[in-house]
């Protein structure tokens, strides 16, 4: 099925994973829903594989930024990602008031990293 939607340009999730193409290319981002109820303290690693580190207080929270937080993202556009991706990145929270968004933009003095790699992307799909 995968293969299939791949070929005919439609989107397709699998695993948690979102995965669209176009002619030239095949995008494999965080599936929003995988991550919409996902919250963790400041200090701990959110989803396996973001690292945030900025200038935390009591009740900051780390959690998805999806549709609520990209309205406060004006700027996401310039990031030149795609709006998946922003949509499923990680946030910092005040329980519903948005505090920072590194990979939309709107960082804070906040910074988002990932923990892994592409090389240990590339490993887990060939390891599968």
């Amino acid at each position: 099925e995968l293969q299939v939607a791949i070929a005919a340009r439609k989107t397709a999730t699998l695993h948690g994973c979102l995965i669209s193409s176009d002619s030239d290319h095949c995008l494999i981002t965080r599936e929003l829903s995988a991550v919409a109820h996902l919250a963790v303290a400041p200090n701990q690693i959110w989803d396996n594989r973001w690292r945030m580190s900025g200038p935390a207080k009591a009740g900051y929270t780390i959690g998805v930024l999806g549709e609520n937080g990209l309205k406060s993202c004006p700027n996401w556009r310039e990031t030149g990602l795609a709006r998946a991706v922003i949509l499923a990145s990680p946030a910092v929270w005040n329980k519903d008031e948005l505090v920072a968004a590194p990979v939309a933009g709107l960082s804070k003095l906040w910074h988002a990293e990932l923990i892994h790699n592409a090389t240990h992307f590339q490993s887990s799909i060939l390891s599968h």
